[in-house]
């Protein structure tokens, strides 16, 4: 199966309509169209999952830079390499939807 394809960023917030919603794009005729998510909590919560996509991208980065200077310095045995290596798989592979957890 292959690995589950979310909406390309970026995404926005705004009010609509009475709620909060997260769209990949907001319409001049304020509609529905490309709906990511109607938001109930906080606008904490809608500016995090606007974010995402920006997000998962820079954490990616974050990963192939690491890995590249982790070769370059020749510490790939270090253990704050390790960890910090570990988190943002974690993290890629759970917004990717490969972390079960």
């Amino acid at each position: 199966m292959g690995r589950p394809q979310h909406t390309p960023g970026p995404w926005e917030y705004k009010w609509l309509h009475g709620h909060r919603v997260v769209k990949d794009r907001i319409d001049e005729d304020e509609a529905y169209n490309d709906l990511i998510a109607r938001v109930s909590g906080s606008e904490a919560n809608a500016r995090l999952i606007a974010a995402a996509p920006e997000m998962l991208k820079e954490c990616k980065y974050a990963l192939e830079f690491l890995n590249d200077w982790a070769k370059a310095n020749q510490c790939a045995h270090d253990q704050g390499y390790q960890n910090f290596k570990f988190r943002l798989e974690r993290a890629i592979s759970k917004a990717e939807g490969r972390d079960n957890d």
